[in-house]
């Protein structure tokens, strides 16, 4: 009896020392995936910063290329405007000549056209 109780606690030994091994190569196997889903989150890090980079630069460009095409427009519309008020000052001029409207209104109408054309130019 002795005999088949030693040989039935070495069957679980046996049993015990394989999920023991079992128990290793799961822990080991985890280990493993644990460590690939780092270098998984780890390499996306990476890219969310190089797409993060790469967009400031790109936005920091497009700031650049309005703010270029701003000054562009402003300069245009403001060549724009001075020969436009000038006439618009001439024609003041003609019409107050011509007795269409009176002297005192021709230097009223002319200031608040200059005024216009500027809070158009700004």
């Amino acid at each position: 009896m002795d005999k088949k109780f030693s040989e039935i606690d070495d069957r679980f030994k046996l049993i015990d020392d394989r999920f023991e091994n079992l128990k290793l190569y799961v822990d080991t196997s985890f280990n493993e995936i644990d460590k690939r889903f780092s270098n998984v989150d780890k390499r996306f890090a990476e890219l969310k910063d190089y797409v993060d980079e790469r967009f400031s630069e790109f936005e920091g460009y497009v700031d650049i290329r309005i703010n270029d095409v701003n000054r562009k427009f402003s300069s245009m519309l403001n060549r724009l405007a001075e020969p436009f008020t000038s006439y618009q000052e001439f024609f003041m001029e003609f019409l107050s000549t011509e007795s269409v409207i009176e002297k005192k209104y021709k230097d009223v109408l002319a200031k608040k056209l200059r005024d216009i054309n500027e809070g158009c130019s700004n």
